[in-house]
């Protein structure tokens, strides 16, 4: 569970040696298609925080397992496919997370059985909505859905486009104190592979 919180791209149930890609030649692969798409930044949240200060517009960032396809419902590629998905999409700025290290786990709290979560927020990182963690561990197809995440959207569009009204409802919102700051620190993950090649 934790080497997701370290790599992004672990799934359980899928072991690499089935797999007809590795691990590696599948973030490239999916780092290669989403840069020439150019609908989202790739695995850089400064970049993302940068650009919403510029522009104004809310951040979008999805926390992505790779190589996990059985047990995601929802991914980028799903969702830009949406007509009515993509126009309230356009209206954020979009970044991909594939890898977590260096993430703040006091602001990017999420369920680290999922391979997919979406996060809205402004540009000071003050949380607007999550949207992706199952209410099961089996029975949970249900919970995510184009319709369920164009509803979270609109919601938190709602909030940035009413920040008087709305900002100190959500101003410095946080989650409990995590153990450990980032992933990388969880003695567990000591050791572990921290970089693969997104910069190639």
């Amino acid at each position: 569970m934790l080497r997701w919180l370290l790599l992004g791209i672990i799934c359980v149930g899928s072991p690499l040696s089935v797999q007809a890609q590795t691990r590696e030649e599948k973030v490239l692969s999916d780092r290669e298609r989403v840069l020439a798409e150019g609908f989202w930044l790739y695995n850089d949240l400064q970049a993302g925080v940068r650009e919403a200060r510029r522009t104004g517009k809310p951040l979008l960032v999805t926390l992505r397992c790779i190589p996990c396809e059985e047990c995601v419902k929802l991914d980028e590629e799903l969702m830009e496919n949406d007509p009515e998905l993509r126009r309230l999409l356009e209206q954020f700025v979009r970044v991909r997370i594939v890898s977590t290290n260096g993430l703040d786990l006091s602001i990017f709290q999420f369920d680290t059985d999922q391979s997919f979560t979406v996060f809205m927020l402004d540009a000071d990182l003050n949380i607007y909505g999550r949207y992706g963690t199952r209410s099961s561990r089996t029975e949970w197809i249900d919970d995510v859905s184009i319709e369920g995440l164009a509803a979270a959207l609109e919601g938190a569009l709602e909030l940035h486009e009413n920040p008087g009204e709305y900002r100190r409802g959500i101003q410095d919102k946080r989650g409990p104190e995590p153990e450990f700051a980032r992933p990388e620190l969880y003695p567990s993950l000591n050791g572990r592979q921290t970089n693969l090649l997104f910069q190639r």
